[in-house]
């Protein structure tokens, strides 16, 4: 089934989920079918860096989807926690949203290494991650080169050494925006170890860059340099997902 992109402007309300609220984007002329659910990356929000998640989430609800976006707790305008556990929490209540709305597909998608948080996760349509890193983009953080705490919490350096640098970027956080990032150590152990843990069968889709050497059955290529990353992200991500999308918009409940 292909979706028109001359649906009417999409229709932006509140859902009440549970410890943050989801921002709903959705035609405004009928309830569609099929949902796209965004987790962000560390370091940004529910916005996503330079608005990109905000306009994929409008212009997949111009293509005939419901978009979902939602501030992890600890990022944004929440007041709550970060932990992984209350994230895995806020992304199977917007799951259930998604189902109790009548959604017969609902996909999801993960972004740096917050797609660690897909791993496991069981839905009926597609687990996207977007640029997930992959252990070697890891080992700064367990390795010995790191000089940041070992428990407690963990602020990136305004100027970091290039290590430090590549680690942050493979997280999702942008280049412009390291310094003063603030996290629970325990927080990126959680999610580092999932990354170290995840398999074939944990995402269904990769947006990945052309070098990313692990056997995928699905995957999209983008850049790794961080200029390409950035513009995939603003101008062209929701352009590549929408597409990609349209052509398993009718995905049986259970799919995945």
């Amino acid at each position: 089934m292909t979706a028109s992109l001359s649906c009417p402007a999409p229709e932006t309300r509140l859902i009440d989920a549970g410890p943050e609220p989801l921002v709903l984007h959705q035609p405004g002329s009928s309830a569609p079918a099929a949902w796209v659910i965004m987790v962000h990356a560390p370091g940004e929000n529910r916005t996503g860096n330079n608005y990109w998640q905000a306009r994929a989430a409008d212009a997949l609800a111009r293509a005939g989807f419901a978009a979902v976006r939602f501030d992890l707790s600890g990022y944004g305008e929440s007041l709550g926690r970060m932990n992984a556990g209350i994230w895995d929490e806020q992304l199977r209540g917007a799951v259930k949203v998604a189902v109790e709305s009548g959604a017969t597909a609902v996909h999801v998608t993960g972004r740096g290494l917050h797609s660690a948080l897909l791993a496991g996760l069981a839905v009926p349509g597609l687990r996207i991650a977007l640029y997930p890193p992959s252990a070697a983009d890891l080992n700064w953080w367990s390795g010995p080169g790191r000089a940041g705490p070992r428990d407690g919490q963990i602020e990136a350096a305004h100027r970091p050494e290039p290590a430090e640098r590549a680690f942050w970027e493979a997280c999702g956080a942008e280049s412009s925006l390291i310094g003063g990032f603030a996290c629970p150590v325990a927080v990126i152990d959680a999610l580092v170890q999932r990354i170290a843990a995840a398999s074939q069968d944990d995402w269904d889709l990769v947006v990945a860059a052309a070098d990313d050497r692990r056997p995928r059955s699905a995957r999209l290529i983008c850049g790794r340099d961080p200029l390409t990353r950035l513009e995939s992200d603003r101008a062209g991500l929701e352009r590549l997902l929408t597409g990609w999308l349209r052509g398993v918009r009718a995905l049986p409940a259970g799919a995945a």
